[in-house]
């Protein structure tokens, strides 16, 4: 069964990707919902779900908003602390700067809440398929910044080696969704050495996440972004 966590301050949105959820994917179970920042971190932790739906700007325990560096600071805290879960940022913020930071601090996914067409429920299904998700209102822009930085921080170097053979057929799989053990399956090599590759292939790309592997794949043409 996959578990999802909802963390958004306005109810309304909270019910509606509920029943979103719950009419999709009746065996799928809507673990636990949040208002604020720390219980988005204390529930996160205490329940462990699969796929985290998280909005960037929330209270942190009170009524006031507390901005984008409050919600920043708690999708690093849940990636610290429940570091196997997939968050999907679904957020008002479309601006590239925000994206490229929601990324670069551990989200799998980016969804922008005015965007249209919802795509909230196909970026929920990749990420529980730990596929990265990037929606079509805010990918353009990032996929400009990677290619003409070479990652999501502007000051943050190129990859000092180019992959090999073996670790940009590891990316793609990576990019694909793929767990270590189906890469090692495809591959014909044991889990340790996919593990491996996978860590190699983040090391020399200097990324964190899945995701970036994703815009990765996306910009030498490993894969092409569904948008």
């Amino acid at each position: 069964m996959t578990r999802i966590f909802l963390a958004d301050d306005h109810p309304v949105i909270r019910q509606g990707l509920r029943s979103l959820i719950e009419s999709k994917h009746p065996d799928w179970e809507v673990c636990g919902e949040a208002r604020n920042c720390q219980e988005a971190v204390d529930l996160s932790v205490k329940l462990e779900p699969d796929v985290v739906v998280l909005d960037l700007n929330m209270p942190t325990r009170g009524a006031s908003r507390s901005g984008l560096g409050a919600g920043l600071e708690t999708l690093r805290q849940i990636r610290h602390l429940v570091p196997q879960v997939q968050i999907l940022v679904f957020s008002m913020f479309d601006n590239e700067q925000t994206v490229r930071e929601a990324l670069a601090s551990g989200a799998n996914g980016y969804v922008a809440k005015g965007e249209d067409g919802m795509p909230v429920m196909a970026a929920i299904e990749a990420l529980a398929q730990h596929q990265g998700y990037i929606s079509s209102l805010v990918a353009p822009a990032v996929l400009d910044s990677w290619r003409a930085n070479g990652s999501f921080g502007r000051t943050k170097p190129a990859p000092k080696k180019e992959l090999t053979e073996r670790q940009r057929e590891v990316a793609r799989l990576m990019a694909e969704g793929k767990t270590s053990r189906e890469i090692a399956a495809a591959l014909t090599i044991s889990d340790k050495t996919a593990k491996t590759h996978r860590s190699a292939i983040m090391h020399r790309l200097g990324v964190k996440t899945v995701a970036e592997v994703v815009l990765y794949a996306v910009r030498v043409g490993l894969i092409a972004l569904a948008l």
